[in-house]
């Protein structure tokens, strides 16, 4: 989400992958697998596609297409009506997925793609209410306590924090903040 600002038409979430408190995704996780067990966006499951929507919502871009599996077409639907899918794999399991051979798979992307820039006329900023809260859960206390050190973010209860906000972008910043904070520790 490097880079995003108000002057892009809309956002392609290529080769994403879905949380891994979901249905089964290859190559599961929400940003760090060793620290974060799950993260719920405004009550709702959120793997990455979630998280990365509030970048786009706070510049006003809709998010228009997902490449992937399906779960993690599935999971970025709440927070992107009427996002366009690019499936080209199912998965079997966090590790085995059975895929779209390559050709395949690269003209079903082109075609989503194509679909997502026609769509661009009526197409909206992700349907996130505001302010937004990140519960994350981590996969053990030490994680939690450390994730508080950061201003705003708040204990839920011994493996759980939450930090709420109305600005998107500054409440995806806190997010990331967490995430490297408690990389050091999980790693």
């Amino acid at each position: 989400m490097q880079g995003l600002d108000a002057s892009f038409d809309g956002v392609f979430f290529v080769s994403y992958h879905g949380s891994m408190d979901g249905a089964a995704s290859a190559l599961s996780h929400t940003y760090n697998p060793r620290a974060i067990a799950w993260v719920r966006l405004n009550g709702v499951s959120a793997g990455e596609s979630g998280v990365n929507a509030l970048v786009a919502l706070g510049h006003g871009v809709p998010v228009v297409l997902i490449t992937g599996d399906r779960a993690t077409a599935e999971q970025a639907a709440p927070f992107c009506p009427g996002i366009g899918a690019a499936v080209v794999k199912d998965s079997v399991s966090r590790f085995a997925a059975d895929s779209l051979h390559p050709e395949e798979a690269r003209e079903v992307i082109a075609e989503a793609a194509r679909e997502a820039v026609l769509r661009l006329p009526h197409a909206a900023p992700p349907a996130i209410e505001l302010p937004a809260t990140l519960t994350v859960r981590f996969r053990n206390a030490d994680l939690a306590e450390m994730a508080t050190w950061i201003n705003r973010v708040e204990r839920a209860d011994e493996l759980t924090v939450r930090v709420t906000d109305d600005d998107p972008i500054r409440l995806y910043r806190t997010f990331v903040a967490v995430v490297l904070l408690t990389r050091g520790i999980a790693e």
